[in-house]
């Protein structure tokens, strides 16, 4: 009678931390699994095996918070996250392309400065070659 009346009960508890509630659920559902001889070794978790588990609750709680099937809420998710990183695949590439537009632009206006200088120094009669070094390296 003890056993039939576990059976439909449930266990409560509350953590600050989610970090010490995983040892304790895994020492506990090993313990479960360990006492009853009808179940398989492959009963008891692994840590892999809770968080597998963890996010399958999870699926099913947002799905019927939602009014959704599990598939439905994970396609959801999926095609949220393709978005996201869509727009910022193409934000990126347009403040790249901004960034060396700017950047080509900056260096052009140098190129043509310097050519300009250049020019002039070339086109002097009056300027002896060591002025015209000296006024190159300025």
């Amino acid at each position: 009678k003890d056993a039939a009346h576990m059976r439909c009960r449930s266990i409560d508890f509350a953590l600050s931390d989610e970090a010490m509630l995983r040892p304790w659920l895994l020492g506990l559902q090993r313990a479960v699994a360990l006492a009853q001889p009808t179940q398989p070794p492959c009963a008891i978790w692994s840590t892999g095996k809770l968080c597998w588990e963890r996010a399958r609750l999870h699926l099913h709680s947002e799905a019927d918070r939602l009014g959704l099937t599990p598939a439905e809420v994970l396609l959801n998710a999926v095609l949220t996250v393709m978005e996201v990183e869509l727009w910022k695949d193409a934000h990126a590439t347009t403040l790249q392309a901004a960034w060396r537009g700017y950047a080509a632009r900056i260096r052009f206006k140098q190129l043509v400065a310097a050519i300009k200088r250049l020019t002039d120094l070339l086109c002097r009669p009056d300027l002896s070659t060591a002025e015209a070094e000296s006024e190159t390296n300025i």
